[in-house]
């Protein structure tokens, strides 16, 4: 994973965490993914964890970040949520929540269609 530098190169805007934040988590950033019209088709969290042990190799990895989008199912408004655990380099956890995304099975944002 890049730099959180490279986070906000990416276009991402950094959030302190919140009192409701979990423990562990230390940063926060967002980005709104928009369409050629500029309208938002749909957002991406990223929170940066420390000291994350992966469940199964107990391997300590620091820091750790997780890349998470909601989305809605357009017929029955029921939402959904993907997340890509640690290891993701920026690029590749975009390009894949895209081509979910453009299954054109969810609602965009600001359309709601």
């Amino acid at each position: 994973m890049r730099n959180k530098g490279s986070l906000l190169a990416c276009g991402y805007t950094r959030y302190q965490p919140t009192a409701v934040t979990p423990d562990g988590i230390t940063d926060l950033y967002q980005k709104a993914v928009r369409d050629a019209d500029g309208r938002k088709r749909y957002f991406i969290d990223v929170q940066k964890w420390a000291g994350w042990v992966h469940p199964y190799t107990e391997e300590k990895i620091e820091p750790s970040y997780e890349f998470e989008a909601y989305f809605e199912d357009k017929k029955t408004s029921k939402p959904l949520r993907i997340q890509l655990y640690s290891g993701w380099d920026i690029d590749e956890a975009e390009k894949y929540i895209e081509i979910f995304f453009n299954l054109g099975l969810w609602k965009e944002y600001d359309t709601g269609e």
